[in-house]
C-alpha cells in the first residue's frame, strides 16, 4: 500500500495519529491536506517525490524515505517520536484521521474514534459475516476497509489502480485472485455491466459480495447486477457511510424480501440503521419529517468522529445538540431501542423514510456533488476561479444528466474583472489555471461568460444560482478552443488528414464515447467531457472494432486525440484500424 499513498504522522499527540494522502491530488491540495492536519513527517518512497509540495521536500529532517538507507534510524532521528511508553487506550481515543473536504472547499483532518471504528467494523461483521477462506478486494476508502478482513483472520488483495477502470482486465484480476468480497462505486459497476463481449457470469462465479458505497445506487444498476449475476447467489449490498459517521447502514439488495418491494422508488433503499446509531430525517426546523417525506439526513451514535482536528468551528457546525437525546430510536427505522447519543451530525445528504420503513438516500443537499464518484465542492472550485486576478466573480454548478438527473459534469460561470472582455480567450486563460490548482474531475467542463451575474431581488443582493441558465454544447472547452464559449465548432482532425482512416475510427469512437457531434485532434479525452468510465467506454468501442482490448492507460498516457493515433502498438491492438489504414 505504500508505493500507491504517502503516509503521514500528524504533529498532535494522539493514539495511533497515522493517515493517508493520495498521490492523484495536485501540490497545492497536498500542502493545504498537509497543514490541516498538522503533520510533522512525512512517510513514502522516492519514486513519489515528485508529487510532494515543495514545502515539504524542503524540510528534509522531517521526510522519510521507505527506500532509504536505515529509514528507521531516520524516522527516529526526526525527534517527532517520542519514547514509548505504554498508554491506556479507551473507546474515545484517536484511532486514526481521516481527509476530506466540504462546503466549505477547505481541507478537513476527521478525527475518528476506536469505538467508532469497532462499532462499524463489528457491525458489518455480525450482519454480513465472512466465511472461512474469503478474500477482500480493496481499491477505496483505505483508511478502514484495509482493516476489514484482516481483523476477521481474512485475506486482503490490493487491486492496481490501472486496473480499476478497466472492466476486462478488473474482473480478469478478480478471478485470478478468487476475490470474493469488493467494494466499488455504483457507477463503477455500471460501467462493468455495460462493457461489450465479457462473460460477467463466469468472472463473478467465485465472488460473494459486490459492496456499493460512495454515490447513490439507482434501481437501473441493480437490475443490471441481477441479470449479470443470475442463479450464482452473489449478493449485492448498499452502504450508506460517511467520513464523520462511518458505517450507517445496510441493504442486501438481492435478498428475496427487498425484491417484493423494489418498484417503490428508481433509488435502492440503504436499509435500516446499524445497532445502537440511530437515522433522523428532519426538516430545516429539526422537526421528523413523515414516512415517505423527505428531509435532511442526521446521524446519532456511537460511530461519530470527535470532530475536525483544530477547527472547533467547523466541528461546531456539523456536530449538534441531539435534542432527542434520551429518547427511543425511532421504531419505523426497525431493531433494538437504543437512548439516544447526546449529539447528532448532518451528513448533508437527501434522504426519506419509505413506505417500507427502510432508509432511502437521494442524494446531495449542500454544494458538496458527486462527479463520477469523487466528492467535489462547488464552493472549493468557486472560491479557487475568485482568487485569480482577472476574475471579478465566478459561480459553479453541476450539469445533471438529463436521463438520471444525477451531476455528471460542472459549469463555471465567469465574470471579468474591469474592462476585460469576456471572451474564448478570457474563458481558456482562466480554464488552464484552474488545471494548475485542481485535479482534473473538478475542472469545469463547461464555460460561461457573463456581462453580470443575476442577483435575488430585495437587501440580500445574494447570487441568484437558480437565474444562470443551463449550459449548451457551445459552452463545452477544449483546450485547443475548438469548442469554447463564444459558439466555436470543433472540428473533424484536419490535423491527422481526412484521408487517414486510422484517425476517423479514432474520431468516431471517440464522439461516440464522449455523446458529441465533433471532436479536435488536439482535445484532451478528460476535459471535453472525458473520465475514468467514459475511457472504459471508449475502449468499448474501439475493442469492438478488432480483437484484442485496449487499457484505458493508453488513453491516460495518451491523453490527445492525436496522440493516441500515434500510438506505436495501435495496429497491434486494433486490426481494422491497421486494415483501414492501408487504403
Amino acid at each position: 500500500m505504500l508505493l500507491q499513498v504517502v503516509l503521514t504522522q500528524p504533529r498532535v499527540s494522539i493514539a495511533a495519529g497515522r493517515y493517508l494522502l493520495e498521490t492523484n491530488y495536485t501540490k497545492e491540495l497536498l500542502e493545504e491536506f498537509i497543514a490541516a492536519g498538522s503533520v510533522s513527517t512525512v512517510i513514502t518512497q522516492s519514486a513519489m517525490l515528485a508529487s510532494l509540495p515543495d514545502s515539504v521536500l524542503a524540510n528534509k529532517e522531517s521526510l522519510i524515505l521507505l527506500d532509504g538507507a536505515d529509514w528507521s534510524k531516520a524516522l527516529l532521528a526526526t525527534g517527532t517520536l517520542p519514547e514509548y511508553t505504554a498508554q491506556a487506550v479507551g473507546p474515545e481515543s484517536v484511532a486514526y484521521l481521516t481527509m476530506t473536504s466540504g462546503s466549505t472547499g477547505k481541507p478537513k483532518a476527521v478525527v475518528n474514534t476506536h469505538l467508532g471504528a469497532t462499532v462499524c467494523f463489528w457491525g458489518r461483521f455480525e450482519m454480513f459475516p465472512y466465511a472461512a477462506g474469503e478474500r477482500e478486494g480493496l481499491n477505496v476508502f483505505y483508511a478502514w476497509e484495509c482493516l476489514r478482513a484482516n481483523l476477521k483472520g481474512e485475506t486482503c488483495v490490493v487491486i492496481p489502480d490501472r486496473l480499476i477502470f478497466d472492466p476486462p482486465q478488473l474482473l480478469e484480476f478478480i478471478h485470478k485472485q478468487r476475490i470474493t468480497r469488493l467494494m466499488v462505486t455504483p457507477s463503477l459497476l455500471a460501467s462493468i455491466l455495460e462493457f461489450p463481449d465479457v462473460d460477467h457470469r463466469h468472472l463473478m462465479e467465485h465472488m460473494r459480495w459486490w459492496i456499493l458505497e460512495g454515490e447513490v445506487v439507482t434501481m437501473n444498476v441493480v437490475n443490471k447486477f441481477k441479470q449479470a449475476a443470475g442463479d450464482l447467489g452473489v449478493r449485492l449490498m448498499n452502504a450508506f457511510s460517511s467520513w464523520e459517521s462511518l458505517d450507517i447502514g445496510y441493504a442486501d439488495l438481492t435478498n428475496p424480501d427487498f425484491a417484493a418491494s423494489n418498484s417503490i422508488s428508481k433509488f435502492a433503499p440503504c436499509g435500516s440503521a446499524m445497532p445502537e446509531c440511530q437515522v433522523y430525517i428532519l426538516d430545516d426546523n429539526l422537526n421528523f419529517c413523515k414516512v415517505e417525506q423527505p428531509g435532511n439526513v442526521w446521524v446519532s451514535g456511537p460511530m461519530l468522529f470527535n470532530g475536525y482536528l483544530n477547527d472547533p468551528v467547523k466541528t461546531a457546525d456539523k456536530l449538534k445538540p441531539n435534542p432527542y437525546a434520551g429518547y427511543q430510536a425511532d421504531p419505523r427505522l426497525g431493531g433494538p431501542t437504543y437512548k439516544h447519543a447526546a449529539q447528532m451530525y448532518v451528513t448533508g445528504d437527501r434522504g426519506r423514510i419509505r413506505a417500507d420503513r427502510q432508509l432511502e438516500v437521494m442524494g446531495r443537499a449542500d454544494s458538496t456533488v458527486k462527479i463520477r464518484a469523487f466528492k467535489v465542492s462547488l464552493m472549493m472550485v468557486e472560491t479557487t476561479i475568485n482568487e485569480f486576478d482577472e476574475v471579478a466573480i465566478a459561480a459553479v454548478n453541476p450539469v445533471l444528466n438529463a436521463e438520471t438527473k444525477k451531476p455528471e459534469h460542472l459549469v463555471a460561470y465567469i465574470q471579468a474583472k474591469g474592462d476585460t472582455p469576456a471572451d474564448k480567450e478570457f474563458v481558456l486563460a482562466v480554464h488552464d489555471k484552474l488545471k494548475e490548482k485542481l485535479p482534473d474531475y473538478a475542472v469545469p467542463g463547461y464555460w460561461v461568460p457573463m456581462k453580470e451575474m443575476p442577483y435575488k431581488k430585495g437587501e440580500s443582493r445574494k447570487l441568484d444560482r437558480k437565474g444562470l441558465a443551463p449550459p449548451t454544447e457551445k459552452h463545452r472547452i477544449s483546450p485547443s478552443g475548438s469548442a469554447n464559449a463564444d459558439g466555436g465548432k470543433a472540428e473533424t482532425p484536419e490535423s491527422l488528414g481526412k484521408a487517414n482512416k486510422m484517425a476517423s475510427v479514432l474520431t468516431d469512437a471517440f464522439m461516440t464515447a464522449l455523446s458529441i457531434d465533433s471532436i479536435a485532434a488536439t482535445d484532451n479525452f478528460f476535459e471535453v467531457g472525458g473520465h475514468s468510465l467514459l475511457a472504459a467506454k471508449l475502449v468499448g468501442e474501439l475493442s469492438s472494432l478488432g480483437k484484442s482490448q485496449s487499457p484505458p492507460l493508453w488513453i491516460v498516457s495518451k491523453k490527445l486525440l492525436a496522440g493516441l493515433a500515434q500510438h506505436p502498438a495501435l495496429s497491434m491492438w486494433c486490426p481494422v484500424c491497421a486494415v483501414a489504414d492501408a487504403f
